[in-house]
């Protein structure tokens, strides 16, 4: 940004703040400016201002139809005929706006949020952070610094709220943390510092256990490349925390998780290991008496052994970050849907995701869909949609929508001789409701609905009613499984059938063949121009 620029317009909001009418002031349509600007003479709300920052709902966003504050609605009701009032009440709507995004019982003090705010310290730290993370508006990097300012730690590493706030010091902190940070391969700074914002309060290169640290992470997990970056993006606190505290979580996991101490640990497992903290990086900051009692809820409340529960934590290490509250209502959600202790925890075991989902924002969304759009029939159904499917309850509506409108225009959509379109549809999603995850018009599924078409020769609609899983196999499996059948003389109507069986039971049973025959044909095969033009 042009400091010239924020001293500029800086002059005029005092000048306007200082004339007989503040909502004369003319609107400069290029910018998105708060009301509130018209009366606070400081650099923070030009640089709301130049920054075209997006204003809390309390406050309004002037457009180019307003030629000044005034003409907009309702405009007239921040304003009084007394210029020091209206200053002061706008200075406070701004403060109390800022103030109240801290949790209540940490709120500083008003007047010292609003005398902060003015400071050149704090306006001097907006414009640096602006220029590194510029992504961030300049209202969530006012709330960022509000935060900053009247957060403390001891030396033992513990965060506590000031009543008053500190100094902002760009270049002793704020600049070094983030000049290190940048250094760090793979590292997306803006998400860095939204989740771990009191880095900024220390000068991080000179913390003595940042380096160690990064030693540490390196050698235990392997890291290479950009790993490093990844795990500080999402948790940036690793660099500080004591190794103890992160060293018993790493044990803890290659113990109960994968089976051997760490000492007696394969590679594999170190790299399974790796694999959950790049996923979960905020893991790490975990007590192990957390991690047990997560453990312990998949054991009572879901209803998991211990092959499941390792299985479930390795799909998703996410699971170590949910409230025993929030286990309990997903199940309980499952229960109402027709699901029984066996089949939640094989559900669940099947698609862990689902315990972090919202009920009122995915699980009920989602089932309203399937039932009431698509006329998959009852709760028995959408049972069986979970039991067999669970990720479909984890895609977005729009995008259920976009799929289905694809199979409608692949083929479901025309009205059969004895079959309308929804029956069509209904049957096909009924046996295969993992289909809703495909969008029919692109690759690879197009290629298939074709091969089936121009290859099997099959009409497109009853052939999918009758082999759903067709749409699941890979093109490779379809093709070369399809060209061995053809020089065999073989028929290809069972498709489901001859896709879903072995090599050795393809090839002897389906082909007449030996085993070797068909893997020497499917290599040789695999060089052909049939085969790159359906597997390009």
């Amino acid at each position: 940004m042009n400091r010239n620029y924020f001293k500029t317009l800086s002059s005029l909001l005092r000048q306007a703040a200082a004339s007989a009418d503040v909502t004369s002031l003319p609107l400069n349509t290029k910018f998105i400016i708060p009301t509130e600007a018209a009366c606070l003479h400081s650099a923070a709300d030009a640089l709301f201002t130049a920054t075209n920052a997006q204003t809390p709902q309390s406050l309004y966003t002037f457009r180019p139809e307003f030629s000044s504050i005034k003409d907009m609605p309702n405009g007239n009701k921040f304003f009084s005929t007394n210029q020091s009032s209206a200053a002061t009440a706008m200075a406070s709507n701004k403060a109390e706006n800022q103030r109240s995004s801290l949790p209540e019982s940490t709120r500083p003090d008003h007047n010292a949020v609003e005398d902060l705010m003015a400071r050149a310290d704090f306006i001097t730290a907006i414009e640096y952070l602006s220029s590194k993370l510029r992504t961030m508006s300049a209202s969530e990097l006012s709330r960022l610094l509000i935060k900053l300012a009247f957060t403390g730690i001891t030396s033992e590493g513990q965060f506590f709220t000031r009543v008053s706030p500190q100094p902002l010091m760009v270049d002793i902190t704020i600049k070094p943390t983030l000049e290190y940070l940048e250094k760090i391969p793979g590292i997306n700074l803006t998400r860095a510092v939204r989740n771990a914002p009191f880095l900024l309060i220390q000068s991080l290169p000179n913390l003595p256990r940042v380096e160690s640290n990064r030693s540490w992470l390196t050698d235990t997990l392997n890291l290479t490349g950009s790993d490093l970056g990844k795990i500080v993006s999402s948790n940036g606190y690793v660099l500080y925390r004591p190794v103890e505290a992160m060293e018993a979580c790493i044990q803890y996991l290659h113990k109960e998780i994968m089976g051997y101490p760490i000492s007696l640990s394969s590679t594999e497992n170190t790299l399974k290991v790796k694999s959950m903290v790049l996923r979960t990086p905020r893991m790490l900051a975990l007590r192990v008496q957390k991690m047990e009692s997560v453990v312990d809820d998949l054991k009572k409340n879901v209803g998991l052994v211990e092959a499941q529960i390792k299985t479930v934590l390795y799909k998703f290490p996410g699971a170590f970050m949910l409230s025993p509250d929030k286990i309990e209502r997903v199940v309980h959600w499952l229960q109402t849907q027709g699901l029984g202790t066996i089949a939640i925890a094989a559900t669940i075991t099947r698609f862990p995701n689902l315990l972090s989902f919202s009920i009122a924002e995915n699980l009920e969304p989602t089932r309203r869909f399937l039932e009431d759009e698509l006329k998959l029939g009852n709760g028995a159904v959408v049972g069986r949609i979970l039991q067999n499917s669970p990720d479909v309850f984890g895609r977005k509506i729009d995008t259920l929508k976009k799929h289905v409108e694809s199979m409608k225009n692949a083929g479901f959509g025309g009205d059969g001789e004895f079959h309308t379109q929804e029956e069509q549809l209904k049957s096909f999603l009924m046996a295969y409701p993992g289909a809703l995850r495909c969008d029919f018009s692109l690759p690879p599924y197009s290629t298939k609905l074709r091969f089936l078409k121009e290859e099997l020769k099959m009409d497109l609609v009853p052939a999918l009613v009758c082999n759903p899983m067709y749409i699941s196999y890979g093109m490779e499996r379809i093709a070369a499984r399809a060209a061995f059948l053809k020089l065999a003389g073989r028929s290809l109507v069972a498709v489901t059938s001859w896709l879903s069986a072995t090599e050795s039971d393809f090839a002897n049973r389906f082909a007449g063949k030996s085993v070797d025959e068909w893997l020497e044909f499917k290599y040789r095969w695999m060089k052909t121009a049939e085969a790159a033009k359906w597997l390009q």
